[in-house]
């Protein structure tokens, strides 16, 4: 864990990956002040895979891929990927609903598995 500022989704500290903790100490120190932060999880060294199901913009566009029936959503692109590769949709996890009323889907990152933020990062 680490704080991330008040209100926000941004680290409060530097160095936010390498500081990060699950010492309980740590933990209760950083968040006794009057500071509300909020919390935030270094998910490559806790190993999770995160993913961000957005809800499109009013008036956005979907990109041409996915202006499909049935695709209202980043939860619609997720089950049609598992179908499209023969998998069940992976909704059976950890949810959370974020600020911005999208959901995030928190699941444990399969042992040999890497990923990262960029498509150049994930391999299977």
């Amino acid at each position: 864990m680490f704080p991330l500022r008040p209100g926000d989704k941004r680290p409060a500290i530097r160095d936010w990956e390498a500081r990060a903790t699950r010492n309980p100490e740590r933990i209760r120190r950083a968040w006794a002040g009057s500071t509300r932060f909020n919390i935030g999880i270094a998910c490559g060294p806790s190993r999770l895979v995160v993913v961000d199901l957005d809800t499109p913009e009013h008036g956005a566009e979907r990109p041409p891929e996915w202006d499909r029936p049935g695709i209202q959503d980043g939860a619609d692109v997720l089950a049609a990927l598992a179908e499209q590769n023969g998998q069940a949709a992976p909704f059976e996890t950890y949810a959370v609903q974020t600020a911005s009323a999208a959901s995030t889907s928190i699941s444990p990152r399969p042992t040999r598995a890497r990923f990262g933020t960029r498509p150049d990062d994930w391999a299977g």
